[in-house]
Order: structure tokens, then C-alpha cells, then sequence
């Protein structure tokens, strides 16, 4: 399934805004402290869908300034779900 152009170059900053400011200015990007959830379910989502978006963009873009920024972007985003992934992994599996 393809996103029409127009609309993900228009939700690509969005999503990427919401996880990245999720992760720096709140505690849900904290992974250590207890969350809810439907935090934690949020909070993982916004960074997926962020990096997906990054990734897409990169991928279909012709420009090389846009794609640039799109890897710029995405790729600690990838490495912020990876690590989650590995916390949440390891604190489950040693309980």
C-alpha cells in the first residue's frame, strides 16, 4: 500500500516531533520508571510509527536534502526502539 505523496511528507514531521518529544521532555521516554500501559503502548507507537515514516520518506523521496534529513531523523529513532525493546526484554525476562 502506498501514502499518497502530499500526506506523508505532511505527517512525517508530526510523527517524528510526537516521538522525539516524548522522549526527551516527558517520563515516558524513561524507561526505567514503571508506566501504565496504555502509556507504554502510546509511547512505543509514536516511535515506531516515527521511524516507519522516516524510513518511508528516505525511501521514496527523490530529493537528496529531504531523504538526508529523513535518515538523520530516523535512525536514532530506530536505535531508541531497539533499546527499549532490549530493556523491556531483559527486565521481563529476569523477573
Amino acid at each position: 500500500m502506498r501514502v499518497p505523496r502530499k500526506l506523508l511528507l505532511a505527517v512525517w514531521p508530526a510523527l517524528t516531533l510526537l516521538a522525539y518529544y516524548l522522549i526527551l521532555f516527558t517520563e515516558w521516554g524513561n524507561t526505567y520508571v514503571p508506566r501504565s500501559t496504555a502509556m507504554a503502548v502510546a509511547f512505543d507507537t509514536a516511535v515506531v510509527l516515527g521511524a516507519f515514516s522516516s524510513w518511508e520518506v528516505f525511501r521514496t523521496e527523490k530529493l537528496t536534502p529531504v531523504r538526508a534529513v529523513a535518515a538523520a531523523v530516523g535512525v536514532p529513532l530506530v536505535l531508541f526502539a531497539a533499546a527499549t525493546l532490549w530493556v523491556g526484554l531483559r527486565s521481563h525476562l529476569s523477573a
